[in-house]
């Protein structure tokens, strides 16, 4: 790696495709591998000179849960409160307290080779925040569960931030890191590609606004018939606008740009006036974000292997694969010298 990004409370997020690095940078954060260079620092100490001290000031859940199977649920969270400075006569009631945080009360006379895999997962997140932790660390906290159980534990972490924790997560999954972090990090083979709010990264790297027009209920035929209408009324007002290829008989999408943003009202007064449509409008997602992102850094490593050039300014040569549209949003991404990572 070599990037400098600077990680703030309470909930950061690394987002990245299997491979990319996430699970690397936790364990160089952590200790578990050594940085080839650049510094860490918790709070305005390099962690490298202060290594053991720092360490008890934070809880890590791994990617795969590491329990002992012939121990219970308590059994593991006293085990790890002792070892993390909770006064003996206050493990029980600290156990009990623990358990409801995490959801797993129910659970903790049960070995925890008969735990479900959500129990599971649950149970590392007690161990991690276990004793007077104050940076957590969770690798692909969620992999693995259902999607009840997933926004279950969403709820658990947000609880964590309120009550003043700094939370660290990797994650590959669009939704998590849009639903819990407020601040996102995209990673790709090893690099730090952009930082940010995920309204920021939006805004800075997405496609635009997405106008969707449906229609009323039992107007279906109306709506129909003054299709191709509404598409050129939208289009004689703003610039640029493309058609959404999820356009359908009972739904017209359109992406308009950011710049043309001072237009919406006057779109808005005219389609208002259609008696037979719905209007909706939203911000584009984090997954078309992340497609655009990842097709920049596409585009600058084949710029500078040479495979062809990019000019910002005049048309870009490139590859049959590559989407047209989307290069119209190519933006040069930053280039960092030096790892450098804070958590205060």
């Amino acid at each position: 790696m070599k990037n400098k990004c600077t990680f703030l409370p309470p909930i950061s997020s690394l987002l990245g495709h299997n491979g990319a690095g996430k699970t690397t940078t936790i364990n160089m954060m952590t200790g578990l591998l050594r940085q080839e260079d650049g510094k860490i620092f918790y709070e305005g100490e390099d962690f490298a000179e202060n290594f053991e001290t720092i360490r008890r000031k934070f809880g890590l859940c791994v990617q795969k849960d590491i329990l002992y199977e012939n121990l219970t649920a308590a059994e593991h969270i006293e085990l790890i409160s002792r070892l993390r400075g909770v006064p003996v006569h206050e493990i029980p009631q600290y156990t009990t307290l623990l358990s409801q945080k995490v959801g797993i009360e129910s659970e903790l006379t049960k070995k925890t080779s008969t735990l479900s895999g959500g129990n599971k997962r649950k149970l590392s997140l007690a161990l991690a925040i276990a004793g007077q932790t104050k940076v957590i660390f969770l690798d692909e906290p969620t992999s693995g569960m259902d999607p009840n159980a997933r926004r279950n534990f969403w709820d658990i972490v947000r609880s964590l931030r309120d009550e003043g924790k700094t939370i660290l997560l990797t994650t590959h999954s669009l939704d998590e890191a849009d639903e819990l972090a407020d601040r996102i990090a995209v990673m790709s083979k090893g690099k730090l590609l952009v930082l940010g709010t995920s309204n920021y990264l939006k805004k800075k790297y997405g496609v635009g606004y997405n106008l969707i027009l449906t229609s009323k209920p039992d107007t279906l035929s109306q709506f129909a018939a003054q299709k191709d209408h509404l598409i050129n009324t939208v289009k004689s007002i703003i610039n640029n606008t493309d058609l959404d290829s999820k356009t359908s008989p009972e739904m017209i999408k359109m992406i308009l740009p950011y710049g043309e943003s001072s237009k919406f009202s006057q779109l808005f007064e005219i389609l208002e006036k259609e008696s037979s449509i719905e209007i909706a409008l939203e911000l584009n997602t984090l997954e078309d974000v992340f497609v655009n992102i990842g097709l920049q850094e596409e585009i600058h490593e084949a710029a500078q292997a040479g495979a062809y050039t990019v000019n910002t300014n005049e048309n870009i040569p490139m590859p049959e694969s590559i989407n047209q549209r989307k290069l119209i949003f190519y933006l040069p991404l930053t280039q960092y010298s030096s790892i450098q990572i804070r958590i205060w």
